[in-house]
């Protein structure tokens, strides 16, 4: 991840190494630390957009950031449809919210 950084601030239109740097990151379970990599790829006109929102979507989930997950989930979904991984990211989103706020009702009583 260190030597894949210093590459990017060397080359920094690589997707290559932007890529690289989003799956170590992923491996080293540093999901805050991907998203800026994957915003580069989505700002590189990338092949395969869909792909490119479902990581960014898997990382604002890991990250605890459940709106943003969402909105990318479903920007995923809006390239690609039949996306079977981002629709079973999206219902799981959808289950822990609703999971959070019967949470937050039942403390409310």
């Amino acid at each position: 991840l260190k030597y894949a950084r210093k590459a990017v601030a060397i080359q920094p239109l690589s997707t290559d190494l932007q890529q690289a740097i989003a799956d170590a990151c992923r491996k080293l379970a540093k999901p805050t630390v991907a998203i800026p990599a994957l915003r580069a790829l989505r700002a590189m006109d990338p092949v395969d957009v869909a792909g490119i929102e479902f990581q960014l979507a898997e990382a604002f989930a890991a990250s605890m950031q459940p709106d943003k997950a969402k909105q990318h989930v479903i920007d995923a979904l809006l390239v690609a449809p039949r996306y079977r991984q981002a629709h079973q990211l999206l219902a799981r989103l959808e289950q822990d919210t609703d999971r959070a706020e019967a949470e937050s009702s039942d403390q409310d009583e």
